[in-house]
């Protein structure tokens, strides 16, 4: 997967917004785990034999997996990003943004975590966890460049 983020925010929802944004690749990342689920609450009541379940909210965190830079300009929007408690702009994509017929997720997105791991033995890292922020993530964007 590549990713790539925008330090402002998008303005709305859509293609149209996705297609205006100028885009900066991530890097150096090493994984990336796009996660898509739905939230679940009890349905049961007392004339069911067998629990039951009712979808609620979809949710789509992002985690991310870099090398600890602190120089590098990706690294520099997402740390401030978690500090002011900011939006960034992230897509997800399964290939190239440039790439007509790239695919993924879109959109504002808070930095909830960002914790610096510094094993005995190997690089100083940080799994970067992104929440969506509001209404500007789309379910499914297709690229049209």
């Amino acid at each position: 997967m590549k990713l790539y983020y925008q330090v402002a925010p998008l303005s709305a929802a859509g293609s149209a917004a996705y297609e205006a944004a100028t885009w900066l690749e991530m890097t150096p990342i090493r994984d990336v785990t796009m996660g898509d689920e739905w939230g679940t609450t009890d349905a049961s009541d007392r004339s069911t034999r067998r629990k039951q379940s009712e979808l609620t909210l979809r949710d789509g965190p992002i985690t991310v997996d870099f090398k600890w830079k602190p120089t590098n300009a990706a690294f520099i929007a997402l740390r401030a990003a978690f500090a002011a408690g900011n939006k960034i702009a992230i897509a997800c994509l399964d290939g190239p943004e440039a790439t007509s017929g790239s695919q993924g997720v879109a959109g504002n997105f808070y930095v909830s975590k960002f914790p610096r791991a510094e094993p005995l033995e190997g690089l100083v890292t940080s799994s970067v966890e992104l929440v969506p922020a509001d209404e500007t993530v789309d379910d499914w964007i297709v690229g049209q460049s």
